[in-house]
C-alpha cells in the first residue's frame, strides 16, 4: 500500500470553501464577527430574525482564510489578513452603517460576571438603594462607595466609578452591580471588520447614529446658506434668494424716493392715497 504524501482533504471542507468564496464574491458587504462569548441560542435567534437582511456563516478560521486567499477578487485576498480569533462571517447587500445599527439594536443587556472585562466605565449613581443596612455596607465600602443610611435604606453619597473600561470585575463588584440592576454587558453579534466594496474598515467606524448625522449635515447646510445669504456670497444655492433680496431692497428704496417704475406704481398709488387721506383728515379739523 502506497503512503500518501498529503492527507486527502474531506469533501465537506472543499464544499465549505467554495460556498464561502462564492458568497463573498457575490455580496458587496462582507463582515467578520467575533463569536467569543456569544451563546449559541442568541446566535440562532438573531440569524432567524435577520435572515431576510443578511446571511451568517460559521466555519473554521483556516477555511475562511483559504476561501478568501483563493478568490479572484483582490479585496478578499486582502481581507483574509483580518480573519482572526473565533470568527464568523456576514454577507449582505446593506451598507456598513445599517449593518452595525441592525446588529446593535439586536443586542440584549446582561450583568457583568466575575473576571469579565468591563466594556466601558461603570458608575454607581448617588441616591437611595433598595438595600437595608447590613453586610452589604462592607461590600459598598470595598468598592470605594461611600454610603449613609436614610429612612432605613442604604444611600449612595456620590457618584462612584466601580470599574474602568477594560478592568476585570471582582466578585464583589459583579454582585453589587447585578443587585443594583446595572447590566453593562451587551450580548449579541460583535463586528470586528467590515469590507464594503474595496474598503476595509474597523467595525467601530460605523458606530454612529445615521439619523442624527444626517440631521447635523442638514443643520450645517442651512446655517451655511443663511450666512452666505447675509454676506452676499453668490453660489448656486444663494443666487436666486440674493436676486430676490436685491430686487426687494431696490423696490423699497424706489418707493421711499418716489421713483415711478412698473414695479412701484401700485405701491406709489397706495402710498399717495394714504397720504391724501391723512392730509384730508388734518384739513377737516
Amino acid at each position: 500500500m502506497e503512503n500518501k504524501s498529503k492527507r486527502e482533504v474531506p469533501e465537506w471542507k472543499k464544499e465549505k470553501v467554495i460556498e464561502i468564496r462564492k458568497l463573498a464574491e457575490k455580496y458587496p458587504t462582507v463582515a467578520i464577527i467575533d463569536l467569543r462569548g456569544l451563546p449559541a441560542k442568541q446566535l440562532q435567534l438573531i440569524r432567524k430574525k435577520l435572515k431576510d437582511k443578511l446571511a451568517i456563516k460559521i466555519t473554521k478560521k483556516i477555511l475562511i482564510k483559504y476561501a478568501f486567499k483563493n478568490s479572484s477578487q483582490d479585496r478578499l485576498k486582502k481581507f483574509a489578513e483580518y480573519v482572526k480569533g473565533s470568527p464568523g462571517l456576514i454577507f449582505t447587500n446593506i451598507d456598513g452603517f445599517k449593518l452595525f445599527k441592525i446588529l446593535k439594536e439586536n443586542k440584549r443587556s446582561a450583568p457583568i460576571k466575575p473576571g469579565q472585562e468591563s466594556p466601558k466605565e461603570i458608575k454607581v449613581k448617588k441616591g437611595p438603594t433598595p438595600f437595608s443596612p447590613g453586610p452589604v455596607i462592607s461590600d459598598f465600602g470595598a468598592l470605594g462607595i461611600k454610603t449613609s443610611v436614610e429612612e432605613g435604606k442604604i444611600n449612595v453619597v456620590r457618584d462612584t466609578t466601580v470599574l474602568k473600561k477594560g478592568e476585570e470585575a471582582s466578585s464583589v463588584a459583579a454582585s453589587i452591580l447585578s443587585r443594583l440592576g446595572i447590566e453593562p454587558i451587551k450580548i449579541g453579534i460583535n463586528l470586528t471588520y467590515i469590507l464594503e466594496g474595496d474598503e476595509i474598515c474597523p467595525a467601530e467606524t460605523f458606530d454612529i447614529d445615521v439619523d442624527e448625522y444626517i440631521d447635523n449635515i442638514k443643520r450645517a447646510h442651512l446655517d451655511s446658506f443663511k450666512l452666505a445669504t447675509e454676506l452676499g456670497i453668490i453660489n448656486s444655492e444663494t443666487v436666486i434668494p440674493l436676486i430676490k433680496k436685491s430686487f426687494n431692497d431696490a423696490k423699497t428704496i424706489a418707493i421711499e424716493c418716489d421713483i415711478l417704475t412698473p414695479e412701484t406704481i401700485k405701491n406709489m398709488i397706495l402710498k399717495s392715497e394714504a397720504q391724501a387721506k391723512a392730509l384730508g383728515g388734518v384739513v377737516s379739523k
